[in-house]
This record gives C-alpha cells, sequence and structure tokens, in this order.
C-alpha cells in the first residue's frame, strides 16, 4: 500500500512479458490486413476503441462490429498503413503501446504520393489474453498520462 493509502495493481514480471507478448503479436498480424483474425484472436467481446482527442468525428466503439466498423471507416479515409514500429510500456496494469506507421500520402484523400510516417498511440487494457479496450491517441505523453489516470475498473 502507498502513502495515500491506494493499493497498486501491478503485474508481475512474467505476466508483463505474456502481456507484451500478445499485444506485439497483435499489431504485428495489422501489417497482413486480416482484421478478422486480429479479432478472432486477440479483442475480447466487449472490446472498447476509444477514439482520440481532437478528432471532429470522434466516438467510443463497442464490442467487435462498431469497433471493426471503425477502423474499416478510417481505413477508407486514410488508406491502410503498414506499422512500422511497435514499442510496449507497462504501465500499472495497462499498456501503452507506441506505434510507427507509415502511411502512403495520395492512396487515400491526400494528393501527394510519398510516404509520411505518423506516431499514434494506444493505450491498451488487457482481460486475461484478449484486448479489453483501446484508448487511441496522437502524442506519448497523453497517452502516458491517460495511463496513469486510468485503473482497469474505470469506464474509460
Amino acid at each position: 500500500m502507498g502513502r495515500s493509502g491506494y493499493v497498486a495493481h501491478m503485474a508481475s514480471v512474467d505476466q508483463v512479458q505474456r502481456d507484451t507478448e500478445v499485444i506485439e503479436a497483435a499489431y504485428v498480424l495489422w501489417n497482413t490486413g486480416d482484421m478478422a483474425t486480429i479479432a478472432e484472436r486477440y479483442w475480447a467481446e466487449n472490446i472498447e476503441w476509444h477514439d482520440p482527442p481532437g478528432v471532429e468525428d470522434r466516438g467510443i466503439f463497442v464490442g467487435e462490429t462498431q469497433v471493426m466498423g471503425r477502423i474499416v471507416e478510417i481505413a477508407a479515409r486514410l488508406g491502410l498503413p503498414k506499422l512500422a514500429s511497435v514499442k510496449v510500456t507497462s504501465v500499472g496494469n495497462q499498456y501503452v503501446v507506441e506505434l510507427e506507421f507509415v502511411f502512403r500520402i495520395g492512396a487515400a484523400n491526400i494528393s501527394d504520393m510519398s510516404l509520411e510516417s505518423i506516431p499514434y498511440v494506444h493505450v491498451v487494457r488487457l482481460e486475461g489474453d484478449r484486448v479489453q479496450r483501446i484508448l487511441t491517441f496522437s502524442d506519448a505523453a497523453a497517452a502516458f498520462a491517460a495511463a496513469a489516470e486510468t485503473r482497469a475498473d474505470s469506464p474509460i
């Protein structure tokens, strides 16, 4: 118990390693474009996707159908980016996943045909070996702050 009386929920080193392997495997599959397999193998039935702050049509999507629909909608607008790198950091009982995506600009609604690398950060909460919630951010500082503020039993 900490000085404030709050009991920290820290995962064991073995649990963090297992969780990190699950998270990395799910993101590696991204580059195959096989979202159905990702959902089947790695998503909890009640998965939640929270769009990043500042997105015009921001929303919270719950369940495989809604989350899949949101990802398909984003991919239709931007194209399906390739994942270039993944860095997973344990923050209490959640994981900050720093991603680097490479978009082919011009493949969607953007005119320049160059490749552009875009950082994107998720705060991932697991239920067992399934992803239960993904909070999305455009910068790591905001993601780490959110991970520090939220607990596994919180609604956001």
